[in-house]
């Protein structure tokens, strides 16, 4: 069992949750109310049609999202900083706009083999 890692406290319009809805990654943390709270919760329907009403909360989203950098968790599958360095080195995406850039990292989704696998 993985030891807990206090990374921040979530403050009142503060939200979380939101890796998972974008990118459709395993989640990549547990939240803990250390006092009564209300709490609302959005699907990834709700997301959807909330992208379509209101594009420039959702972009708020993903460009908090890319700031990301835990590595201090023990779960690094939404690494987005070392995914686009990865992207970066592939000559043909190298001088791309930052934006496109943005937009294929969030595309990416790890798949792990075990070893021997023949990956076509």
């Amino acid at each position: 069992m993985t030891q807990a890692i206090h990374i921040g406290l979530v403050k009142d319009g503060n939200y979380f949750g939101e890796i998972g809805l974008i990118t459709n990654l395993k989640r990549t943390s547990t939240a803990i109310s250390n006092e009564y709270c209300t709490l609302s919760s959005m699907s990834n329907d709700d997301l959807i049609q909330s992208k379509e009403e209101y594009p420039i909360i959702f972009q708020k989203f993903r460009d908090n999202i890319s700031k990301y950098f835990d590595e201090d968790r023990p779960n690094k599958d939404f690494d987005f900083i070392f995914r686009k360095k990865m992207v970066k080195n592939i000559p043909y995406f190298r001088n791309l706009d930052n934006h496109i850039l943005q937009e294929i990292v969030y595309l990416l989704r790890p798949k792990r083999y075990e070893a021997g696998t023949l990956i076509v």
